[in-house]
């Protein structure tokens, strides 16, 4: 029943994803590589429930308000987004020698916001005034990648490398906060009257970031299938 109804638990999440490939692999004596693109294209359609300030005539509420629950008024919201990306890759491997290998790889990468970032249910604390919520106009992560690495293979199934990486990613998912009215469950039980209160609420934002580092792997059977791996 409306009256009942806790809107704020549910959201819904629908992606149509399409990819096409093209890759070319090139060798010679003692190196070999590729060079690829990737097309993606995602259609996204999220929907979720959206409080409405309960002070409002309804009169001057959004169309399509539904009024009634216990948890205050709330807007069904649909939103729709379409996003395409062209990511190229390229990796290039050069032996230096029989047991030591050089490597360089380039890449830029997509990766979509996990569904409880678009559109997560609602969760409130009413001792602080405070929560967390979903965003659905997150734009997906897109990262251009730089790697580079040193290989010896100093003996059967060993290995001892070092490797150094950049990433620079664009509309990282970082948090912000937005302040919206919000049933106060505790204070309305003591009132004995519905109070509502405005919430701080964390949600998923787009930030820039960047990652720089470096890595030392290190693989070696001791006996039989016992051995070290460490990095």
């Amino acid at each position: 029943p409306v009256e009942r109804f806790y809107w704020q638990d549910l959201y819904n999440v629908k992606e149509k994803t399409g990819a096409a490939y093209v890759q070319a692999n090139f060798s010679g004596a003692r190196w070999s590589g590729n060079v690829g693109l990737r097309y993606v294209r995602t259609e996204q359609t999220t929907t979720s429930n959206v409080g409405v300030n309960p002070n409002l005539p309804i009169a001057d509420q959004p169309e399509g308000t539904i009024n009634g629950s216990a948890f205050g008024p709330y807007l069904p919201t649909v939103q729709n987004k379409t996003y395409n990306e062209v990511l190229p890759s390229a990796n290039f491997k050069y032996e230096l020698t029989d047991d030591v290998v050089l490597r360089f790889g380039a890449s830029k990468t997509l990766t979509r916001p996990d569904y409880s970032a678009l559109a997560g249910s609602v969760s409130l604390s009413d001792l602080t005034h405070t929560g967390s919520g979903g965003n659905p106009n997150l734009d997906p992560l897109i990262s251009t990648n730089f790697d580079a690495a040193l290989e010896w293979y100093f003996a059967p199934r060993a290995l001892l490398s070092a490797s150094v990486f950049s990433m620079d990613m664009k509309d990282y998912v970082g948090f912000g906060t937005v302040v919206q009215p919000y049933l106060d469950q505790t204070a309305s039980a003591a009132a004995g009257q519905d109070v509502f209160v405005d919430y701080e609420v964390s949600i998923p934002v787009n930030v820039d970031a960047k990652v720089k580092g470096f890595e030392v792997t290190y693989d070696q059977p001791i006996a039989g299938n016992f051995g070290v791996s460490a990095n």
